[in-house]
């Protein structure tokens, strides 16, 4: 069975160096300990969860490191975004998405988009509605 891949997909070129950015942001998705109902983005539970401050046509980078034992389908509202880079190495050819796997592990995970959606607050969260409502979400925020 031949699995798709964002390797296949894209291509992989070596280690990735980051992507010009006006706003650069690392986000930890935790949790998921046996016998809890928490997941988190850098610890903290929605709406505790650190957001994305941006203004209108910021080039936006984030990075998703993923300490649970789960991939996660990360969903942003409003916005396509690119695969640029998996595990720390780049992608030859970035893939538009709105919803990407972040591995499992330790897995990384990084894109990039441009800030041009109407001013407001736009959602960012695990598409596995268990894991969203139990805290791994967070929001885009467009400031003046």
């Amino acid at each position: 069975m031949d699995v798709f891949t964002y390797e296949k997909a894209c291509g992989v070129g070596g280690e990735y160096a980051g992507a010009p950015a006006d706003v650069r942001t690392a986000l930890t998705l935790g949790g998921g300990a046996w016998g809890t109902s928490i997941w988190s983005i850098d610890g903290a539970q929605w709406p505790n969860t650190p957001k994305i401050r941006v203004r209108r046509g910021d080039r936006v980078a984030v990075t998703f490191t993923n300490k649970t034992d789960m991939e996660h389908p990360m969903h942003l509202h409003g916005h396509v975004f690119h695969i640029v880079a998996i595990n720390g190495k780049a992608m030859l050819r970035p893939l538009a998405k709105d919803v990407s796997l972040v591995p499992a592990n330790g897995g990384t995970l990084s894109w990039t988009f441009d800030a041009t959606s109407p001013a407001g607050r736009w959602l960012l969260h695990c598409h596995n509605e268990v894991h969203m409502m139990d805290g791994m979400m967070t929001e885009v925020d467009y400031i003046s």
